[in-house]
């Protein structure tokens, strides 16, 4: 691997320091209105991707995020943020052309080593760049919720990094925060050109050996299995998004009485096949009366639904929220 190229591994469970920056330095966010904006689609990114943010720091012209990915899709998520903020951006600042100086840049982090000494580092961003004296009165920052001053959003992780100190854990990680700031993270940030890995010299022939096979990842039996365990069954999908509806399963398998219109029937077809990994041969066999060319033209379709009707696409992300819960806790 290349260490002067930006770092193009992705794996279950890799754990990223992920940052983008404003082409020509120029504002990304410019009100509450746009931070506001970015943090919405962190919650969307969640619930699509099941990525897990462990920390964040938006800062005018550029952010900072601590990303933990279950799934190896790192590129996808990005890809749907920056480039869907972009799109939001520009339509409510009048303005058109890319916003971002290019693709995101992602440090892999060895998170046993790092990852407390990292969650630090971004948190002081905005007291390194002299905005505030003190991290908790910058609001663009997770550091709030950490040290407990408000109620974390739904798509924020805590205990992760908390799960260093024994006792006290909100206070400790204040103190830990505002201690001496000296030490191996800041000065691997401070270099002229970082490097695309924070770890040691074990993690980084880890990543090396990694990324000579990592294009060939799905192909490995023992990789496919780690990322399936993640991801719902249709089984999973088609219960959730019964009771969701108040319907019986058999009424969504088994679509009793040809219902013409059965919309819970719909969106189960649409969610396993965005959700599970199943391809759509799979997918028809537990689908009773329905064949797999079908199965592609409904969620063609229902990609239309969703975009017309608020009521379905609530209740979809409500399905997705409840079944990435599970899969998160796995």
């Amino acid at each position: 691997m290349d260490m002067a190229r930006p770092l193009r591994v992705e794996y279950s469970g890799a754990w990223y320091h992920v940052m983008n920056r404003g082409m020509g330095h120029q504002s990304v966010f410019h009100d509450s209105e746009y931070f506001y904006l970015f943090l919405d689609l962190l919650l969307e990114a969640h619930k699509r991707y099941q990525i897990q943010i462990h920390a964040y720091c938006l800062m005018d012209n550029h952010y900072h995020l601590l990303i933990h990915t279950p799934l190896p899709n790192l590129g996808k998520a990005m890809q749907y943020i920056d480039g869907l903020y972009t799109v939001r951006h520009n339509r409510l600042f009048g303005r058109d052309g890319p916003l971002f100086r290019g693709r995101y840049k992602a440090i892999l982090v060895e998170a046993d080593n790092y990852l407390l000494q990292l969650s630090r580092y971004i948190h002081l961003n905005p007291v390194s760049a002299e905005i505030v004296k003190d991290p908790e009165e910058y609001i663009w920052s997770s550091y709030r919720y950490f040290v407990r001053l408000s109620e974390k959003p739904v798509w924020l992780y805590l205990d992760e990094t908390l799960r260093f100190f024994s006792n006290n854990r909100s206070e400790n990680y204040r103190e830990f925060v505002l201690q001496d700031t000296k030490n191996e993270v800041s000065s691997f940030y401070s270099k002229p050109r970082t490097l695309p890995i924070l770890g040691s010299t074990d993690f980084v022939g880890k990543i090396k050996r990694l990324s000579s096979t990592v294009s060939k990842a799905e192909e490995i039996p023992e990789h496919y299995a780690l990322v399936r365990k993640y991801l719902p069954t249709v089984e999973e999908v088609i219960n959730a998004t019964a009771i969701c509806f108040s319907v019986a399963p058999s009424s969504i398998v088994n679509n009793e009485n040809r219902i013409r219109d059965n919309l819970p029937r719909k969106l189960a077809i649409y969610l396993s096949c965005y959700l599970t990994g199943k391809n759509q041969k799979e997918i028809a066999t537990i689908f009773n009366d329905i064949t797999y060319s079908a199965i592609s033209k409904t969620c063609s379709r229902f990609e239309q639904v969703l975009k017309e009707n608020d009521e379905i696409l609530s209740k979809a992300d409500s399905i997705k929220e409840s079944l990435s819960k599970k899969s998160l806790a796995c």
